[in-house]
């Protein structure tokens, strides 16, 4: 086994169905998930297999269901603790339909910031553990991923800054569409010239450049 892998899928072996579907969400997404019955061959020990593959994974999924850790589980995640530890790399928490919290003796996993699924196609979670995985944002798709007003606001507010104008606009929109009462999306902070907004809302332009900070805009 010399491939790299994107994520390394640890979980109890109760969970399989649902984690079945969430490796084959991750690979038409792109990625490429490490699932021990896909790696293992029959006759081979778990653990030594399990011991290779940990350090050629990029980021790993701590998944976490209703029936809490497996056995195997367990052993997995005091190696990812280790190489998170010594390589930094992504070790995300998810938390699968049913449970709402991280289990309180797992203290090392509540302080990193977790992904739960409200339904296994739940497309907003896909969106979050994708970019937990690849550490870069996915293109939002407005009809799939439920994200807050304020998670449209920062990434509108990252376009702008980078250029990408109509794209903060749409984003901007979004915003509005979910908190119509949202003052800092009217004010489009980051777009010089020109504004755009759903036929609910009022369309104007501005001339003035981006403010210094949020705060500047409400003065």
């Amino acid at each position: 086994m010399s491939q790299q892998f994107d994520v390394f899928l640890a979980h109890n072996s109760v969970d399989k169905p649902q984690v079945r579907v969430i490796a084959k969400k991750l690979r038409e997404r792109g990625l490429k998930p490490w699932l021990d019955e896909e790696q293992i061959p029959p006759g081979i020990s778990f653990q030594d297999e399990i011991q290779k593959a940990i350090p050629l994974i990029k980021s790993a999924a701590i998944i976490i269901g209703t029936k809490g850790l497996g056995m195997w589980q367990v052993m997995e995640l005091r190696s990812l603790i280790t190489k998170f530890v010594n390589q930094k790399i992504p070790v995300i928490p998810v938390l699968l339909p049913g449970v709402n919290n991280i289990p309180s003796d797992l203290l090392f996993l509540q302080e990193l910031n977790w992904v739960k699924f409200e339904q296994i196609d739940d497309a907003t979670a896909f969106y979050r553990l994708q970019w937990g995985i690849t550490q870069v944002k996915p293109e939002l798709h407005p009809k799939t991923v439920q994200l807050t007003a304020e998670e449209w606001f920062n990434s509108a507010y990252n376009k702008g800054e980078s250029g990408d104008y109509q794209g903060a606009i749409a984003d901007y929109n979004q915003a509005i569409n979910i908190k119509p009462d949202y003052a800092l999306a009217y004010y489009n902070p980051c777009i010089t010239g020109y504004s755009s907004y759903p036929s609910s809302s009022v369309s104007y332009a501005y001339d003035f450049g981006p403010p210094h900070s949020h705060s500047d805009i409400l003065h």
